[in-house]
């Protein structure tokens, strides 16, 4: 069992050599939290390119490290795709309330790391008791209904 990159209280599961076609190959299970990583497959394998055991076992932990590390890379691309869409939503959420309530005349700062952070910070204090005020509003960017004061 080896560590996970990503969690620190994680194991993943221990290799195994298998003969498959006159070839060994170390043979790692999937996790069953990461199967949709990898199109459902229940385990990945390595082939050690030998048909000898003796060499094989020699292997299993060079090709397993290997595959332990695809499991953390496609972990971190999933973590990636998921905040990008986390601040994509959020940017036009706050955009689409900065236009539904007429902010700065339609003149919104940019959101994104070269906007100066005052220009920000008054475009937050301006908005939040208007939302506060307002119990549920329909944006026209979001499609959808929301919840904008509690």
């Amino acid at each position: 069992m080896f560590r996970n990159a990503n969690k620190f209280d994680y194991q993943y599961p221990a290799s195994s050599l298998l003969l498959i076609k006159r070839k060994w190959y170390v043979i790692v299970s999937t996790p069953a939290h990461m199967r949709q990583l990898f199109s459902n497959q229940r385990t990945l394998r390595l082939s050690t390119v030998t048909n000898d055991l003796r060499v094989a076992k020699r292997m299993p932990h060079d090709l397993a490290q290997r595959i332990y590390d695809k499991f953390d890379q496609r972990q971190q691309q999933a973590e990636q795709v998921s905040l990008s869409k986390t601040d994509e939503y959020a940017i036009r959420a706050i955009t689409d309330v900065a236009k539904a309530f007429k902010y700065n005349r339609g003149e919104t700062p940019a959101l994104d790391p070269t906007t100066e952070y005052a220009a920000l910070n008054k475009m937050k204090l301006t908005l939040s008791p208007m939302s506060k005020q307002t119990k549920m509003t329909s944006l026209t960017g979001c499609g959808n209904w929301m919840r904008l004061g509690r």
